[in-house]
């Protein structure tokens, strides 16, 4: 089982904005469909080199790899 989580309760908030915004519906959708997606499979997407990944992340956040998935319209989630 995968769990997916935002990075901090700023983005969860504004996520959930985004469901009920009908100007960024399609951005929503996206971010669902990319949810799902890595649900089912969690290293879809791009590595990121771990030599590229910002210290501040890793500080932060404890992580050890970074993936990056693309969106369309040229959004992207890391």
């Amino acid at each position: 089982m995968v769990n997916v989580y935002f990075a901090d309760e700023k983005v969860a908030k504004e996520y959930d904005r985004l469901s009920s915004s009908k100007e960024f519906a399609d951005l929503f959708r996206f971010i669902q469909r990319a949810i799902d997606d890595i649900k089912a499979k969690p290293d879809c997407g791009v590595a990121i080199p771990k030599n590229l990944i910002p210290k501040e992340y890793i500080q932060k956040y404890a992580i050890v790899s970074l993936y990056k998935y693309d969106l369309p319209n040229g959004w992207r989630l890391l």
